[in-house]
């Protein structure tokens, strides 16, 4: 569906605070996303019930911000492909014939699989997976291989969502609303999983200048190699748009340590902590034993090709 979404609380009546907390939940992965009642209803603003409540509905608000560059690129594809933003398991998925029984979940995208929480007092939630990819939980990475009906924890601070593997995300840093300035800062979860590429488009926001170029349009391809090496390139495709110094955090999920970073041939240097990394963000990066992940920091002109190779080091699983 293309603008598919909810008067959040709904429009008549006052829920309570649990039901109003997962109704937020929910539509922060909607196409649309507001919250509106009629006036003869009680308020329904994230701060009506207070806490913990209000902080719950903020980190769902949060979370829609970040993922603003996601769900722009699905809406600016829709407006030309009439492709849906929101879809059932089967449209990604037809030759899984358990994802046409599925109506309680839902995709934004092919990458972010959502299962909203619907249940009174729910504190888990029953989920399919579809047959043809391996999924992470977003919130551990845990992997699951796809085909399969699993349970996870769901308590009312979070709802399940699940990354297809292989997946590029792009996010940004939090706003507190849309047109706010942005700094030049765009964040990428790259997930393991088979080759792919993704777009991300980007225009003003506001004026109708994308319809004599002014906009920017960019592919992020990731590649595994024979060696084991993981080769991502970026690289401006479309549009007359342009920033001389565009930053990139990328975010490499579920890795083993490399064995060195390469930009454009050349290593960079790595960072011993991810504070040391952040504070050179020309060219750096940095392993987190931890979380399993490597974040690697850069930044170009967005009329410049950047190739990034990750080589292998040990029995790392690219």
């Amino acid at each position: 569906m293309l603008l598919f979404g909810h008067d959040i609380g709904g429009f008549l009546g006052t829920p309570d605070p649990e039901l109003f907390v997962r109704w937020f939940q929910f539509a922060s992965f909607n196409p649309y996303f507001r919250n509106h009642a009629v006036n003869t209803s009680g308020s329904s603003e994230p701060w009506v019930y207070g806490e913990p409540y209000t902080r719950i509905i903020r980190d769902a608000i949060n979370e829609r911000y970040r993922l603003l560059p996601y769900f722009y690129t699905l809406m600016e594809n829709a407006s030309r492909t009439a492709r849906p933003i929101l879809a059932p398991l089967f449209y990604h998925f037809p030759n899984d014939p358990q994802s046409y029984q599925q109506d309680d979940q839902f995709l934004i995208g092919d990458s972010l699989l959502v299962a909203p929480v619907y249940r009174a007092a729910a504190r888990s939630r029953q989920l399919y997976l579809p047959a043809g990819s391996d999924w992470y939980q977003q919130d551990s990475d845990q992997r699951y291989a796809g085909g399969q009906t699993i349970t996870v924890a769901a308590p009312l601070a979070s709802i399940p969502v699940f990354v297809r593997a292989g997946a590029i995300i792009p996010r940004q840093a939090v706003r507190q609303y849309v047109s706010e300035s942005a700094t030049d800062l765009t964040f990428l979860d790259i997930y393991p999983g088979n080759d792919r590429s993704q777009e991300i488009y980007e225009d003003d926001g506001i004026s109708y200048g994308f319809r004599q170029g002014d906009f920017l349009r960019t592919d992020i391809t990731s590649k595994r190699q024979a060696a084991g090496n993981l080769l991502l390139t970026i690289r401006h495709i479309d549009g007359n748009r342009h920033r001389q110094q565009q930053g990139w955090q990328i975010q490499l999920h579920d890795q083993q340590a490399p064995a060195r970073v390469r930009l454009n041939g050349s290593s960079i240097p790595a960072a011993t902590t991810a504070a040391q990394a952040a504070a050179n963000p020309q060219a750096s990066w940095f392993y987190n034993p931890v979380r399993r992940s490597v974040t690697i920091h850069v930044t170009r002109d967005t009329r410049q090709p950047l190739t990034l190779l990750i080589e292998r080091g040990g029995l790392a699983t690219f």
